[in-house]
């Protein structure tokens, strides 16, 4: 069973700023795999549990949320999503997990 967690973010995030994020947090050689709106990093998926997905959004109204959180819908540019694959949890998972949401 997996759970799936993604952060919408106002503004468009590459694929490069989050492979240098990641280097920042001292994951070397990091393996993406590239698509034509995003990209794929299940590098992470033996040593964590999880694998990271960093996407595009589309065009309105598809990248738009609305939640009765905010007066209007929020729109949004990517969307990073990380797959928690296996039930594993441990110290080196939530630093991984927190640095992501921090960054995005």
């Amino acid at each position: 069973m997996a759970i799936e967690y993604s952060l919408k973010t106002e503004q468009k995030i590459s694929g490069s700023y989050l492979l240098q994020e990641l280097k920042s947090m001292g994951y070397k050689n990091i393996d993406a795999i590239g698509f034509t709106k995003g990209i794929r990093i299940n590098q992470f998926e033996e040593s964590l549990g999880l694998s990271v997905y960093l996407t595009e959004s589309g065009e309105y109204p598809y990248n738009a949320y609305d939640t009765q959180f905010l007066s209007n819908e929020f729109l949004y540019e990517s969307t990073l999503s990380i797959r928690f694959i296996n039930n594993v949890y441990n110290n080196e998972l939530s630093f991984f997990t927190k640095g992501l949401c921090i960054f995005g």
